[in-house]
């Protein structure tokens, strides 16, 4: 026969555990309390150690005393972080109960919430297809020729004889179409099949739902006498009933949008194309015209008129003394953007 020793008399693995547990939910209610005071912390950054005088909690340098009064109550108060001195009153904060976890969704509650995805999806996304179409049309034949008419770089004046006129807000307004063909080419295409999927969980969640109901079979009062079994329906397959109309209507628009978006995702790129090609080119008109103004604007230069008589009056002067006075002259190049010369 075996005789124990004085230690492992004292010691109770059941007591010990238990011991633990106990100390565990109270720094846990330490930790939930001083939240409670604080609630822009992150409860994940506050950490309760355990001291001789209570529990101590330090928090961007700055150091809290915190001893539980009763089962209800820890009294708080800032402490030095050095020794540990008060520098205020304790004051009780009631410690708060353990946060309860939501229970899981059930079934039902699953099937519903893939029902209003499939709802908030729907007209956004047709939407979306049709604003994509009003600008790429698949049936376009030369789509650079119609863009060309639609948004050229400078347009004739509407009063007879004056120089055209820049068309800079039509070129910013195609900048504008061509950036939303972009991304819906894009996202588009993404979406489409997001929904494909959704459409496929959706299934699953009311096929699951349903299989959790439990459906009386009883008849109906309100049919009573009438031929055949008129079974009671609940307000949950009622509601499952229109979860499948929805994301019935879901799956017959992807049915009617799908060749569309092929046929505008093919098309989308002689469109980008094109409307680039007809931007720069809109640009190029614009430079053109005002480097033709400027032109215009320099050409007068090459007789000014003050020029021209301060020159005669020289010559006069010159005849009437009888002197030689010999000046330079300008020499004007070809190109109006060369410098003249004196010569």
């Amino acid at each position: 026969m075996t005789t124990k020793t004085a230690v492992e008399v004292l010691v109770d693995p059941a007591a010990e555990a238990k011991a633990k547990t106990i100390e565990t939910e109270t720094q846990a209610a330490v930790e939930r309390t001083w939240c409670r005071e604080h609630p822009r912390v992150d409860p994940i950054t506050v950490h309760a150690v355990k001291g001789d005088d209570g529990y101590r909690i330090t928090v961007d340098e700055v150091a809290y005393l915190c001893v539980v009064i009763n089962p209800r109550e820890v009294a708080i108060a800032r402490v030095r972080p050095e020794d540990h001195q008060l520098l205020e009153a304790p004051h009780p904060v009631s410690i708060p109960p353990i946060p309860v976890p939501p229970p899981p969704p059930t079934p039902l509650a699953i099937a519903l919430d893939y029902q209003k995805r499939c709802a908030d999806a729907l007209d956004p996304f047709r939407r979306q297809v049709n604003l994509w179409q009003t600008h790429v049309d698949p049936r376009r034949s030369d789509p650079l020729a119609d863009l060309r008419t639609q948004y050229p770089g400078t347009v004739p004046s509407p009063f007879p004889g004056e120089r055209d006129r820049i068309n800079r807000d039509g070129l910013l307004v195609l900048a504008r179409i061509i950036e939303e063909v972009s991304h819906y080419a894009r996202t588009v295409p993404a979406a489409e099949r997001a929904h494909r999927q959704l459409v496929q969980d959706t299934t699953a969640a009311i096929t699951a739902a349903r299989a959790s109901l439990v459906v009386p079979v009883l008849p109906s009062i309100l049919s009573a006498g009438e031929p055949g079994v008129q079974v009671a329906r609940s307000d949950e397959e009622r509601a499952l009933d229109a979860a499948e109309g929805m994301v019935g209507k879901l799956r017959d628009a992807l049915v009617v949008l799908a060749p569309i978006i092929q046929a505008l995702v093919a098309a989308s790129r002689t469109f980008l194309r094109a409307a680039l090609l007809t931007l720069r080119e809109g640009w190029c008109a614009i430079v053109r015209l005002r480097i033709a103004i400027a032109v215009e604007t320099l050409h007068p230069l090459r007789v000014f008129q003050a020029e021209r008589q301060a020159t005669r009056a020289v010559e006069d002067v010159a005849q009437h003394l009888g002197q030689d006075l010999t000046v330079p002259e300008i020499a004007w190049p070809v190109d109006p953007w060369e410098s003249p010369t004196l010569t």
